[in-house]
């Protein structure tokens, strides 16, 4: 196994998504795996200085280079690309080349080429293409035939999902058998996994900021996450509502910014039962870590379907359990599977579990037991630890 190794993105600034789920794994693979590990990131000519000030401020080891003729000239930089990777191979030996999503796997994707020359090629797939760009209004067909062109000619995959792998599978009809894939979830950041060992759910007092929480007799549902409408699926706001509702003391914690509806609630149930605030992501912990449940509620489409909500996770290494929509990537079969809460049937509006089925007004407190439980979990299934052997086996074989 060679153990230099080059990571790429393409079109993505600094999100937290690329924080959490891209930059980290150039410490997991030096650390793990003992590698070389050099970034590139192509990101948009708009706000070049800016956007590459900021990464560079994040990570220092990083090449940060912009996309000047965008992505209507793939074909352009794949063939440039490729006389760069050619190069760079000649003067520097074997090397790995993980590439983040379809349109940077596309220009990436003389795959054939580059493994008689000593180069691996792995595609990081983060989700379904073909369906956002639908989404999106982007040009559907070239998007489908640029999916498929890609998991067809790389042979060896990071898949976010198995759900991933059916749509794949199913959806595209492309034959995955010669493929080397390895599953694994968006896992949780070693700074939360380190910090999160603090909050210990036997614990009878938290300093939440002012938020009594060791006075709470009520069941408390909390949300973390961005006011993008995405985030709000169908089902959402009945779940909030209803629970709201059913008792006095039940409350709801929003952790983000305030939207229409949160306005809405607080007017209604006022600002003691309804609490919002927008905190930095180091400060989550402090104030998820004394709510019964964190809620995932997401409209059904294919994009969902193959999801892996990197929120799930924290919720679960805080001591929460979990309230989720139907079909949402893996995570609703791990919910029942393991028994980490409910998932949503928006059909008939109530909550299944491992159980049976439950009324949304029927909610109840979560035990110490079921708060270690969720932390067992989480340190479990979303530790990156945990895939190392899927790590050293993707990349151990001969290119």
């Amino acid at each position: 196994m060679s153990n230099k190794f080059i990571l790429v993105s393409w079109g993505e600034g600094l999100s937290g998504a690329i924080k959490t789920q891209f930059l980290v794994n150039q410490e997991y693979l030096k650390r793990h795996l003992g590698a070389d590990v050099k970034v590139i990131m192509f990101i948009s000519p708009r706000g070049f200085k800016s956007q590459k000030y900021l990464i560079r401020k994040e990570l220092k080891n990083v090449h940060v280079i912009p996309m000047l003729l965008g992505n209507r000239f793939l074909w352009l930089y794949k063939y440039s690309t490729l006389c760069l990777i050619l190069f760079w191979r000649l003067y520097f030996g074997r090397l790995n080349i993980i590439t983040r999503g379809v349109n940077c796997s596309y220009v990436f994707s003389s795959a054939n080429l580059f493994r008689r020359v000593g180069i691996k090629l792995v595609y990081d797939a983060r989700g379904a293409h073909y369906p956002e760009q639908v989404l999106l209004n982007h040009n559907a067909d070239k998007s489908r035939k640029r999916e498929i062109f890609v998991v067809n000619h790389i042979k060896n995959v990071l898949s976010i999902s198995h759900r991933l792998i059916q749509y794949w599978e199913s959806d595209l009809g492309i034959d995955l058998r010669l493929h080397e894939i390895a599953v694994i979830p968006c896992c949780l950041s070693p700074k939360i996994l380190d910090t999160s060992a603090a909050f210990l759910p036997d614990n009878t007092f938290y300093c939440l900021k002012g938020f009594n929480s060791n006075q709470r007799l009520g069941v408390r549902l909390a949300y973390c996450g961005s006011d993008a409408p995405w985030q709000f699926g169908e089902g959402y706001e009945f779940i909030i509502e209803r629970h709201l509702h059913a008792h006095v003391d039940n409350s709801y914690l929003h952790l983000g910014p305030r939207t229409d509806f949160i306005t809405r609630l607080i007017a209604c149930f006022g600002d003691k039962r309804v609490l919002q605030k927008h905190v930095e992501s180091d400060q989550i912990g402090e104030y998820l870590v004394d709510a019964d449940y964190g809620i995932i509620v997401r409209d059904l489409n294919p994009i969902n379907k193959v999801a892996s909500p990197i929120k799930c996770a924290e919720y679960l290494i805080y001591g929460l359990s979990l309230i989720v929509s139907a079909e949402l990537g893996d995570i609703s079969d791990l919910v029942i599977d393991k028994n980490l809460g409910f998932v949503y049937d928006h059909k008939e509006r109530h909550l299944k579990s491992k159980n049976g089925i439950t009324e949304v007004s029927h909610l109840s407190k979560c035990s110490i037991a079921s708060k270690r439980k969720s932390k067992e979990v989480a340190k479990l299934v979303f530790d990156r630890i945990t895939y190392l052997d899927q790590y050293k086996l993707l990349f151990s074989e001969d290119v």
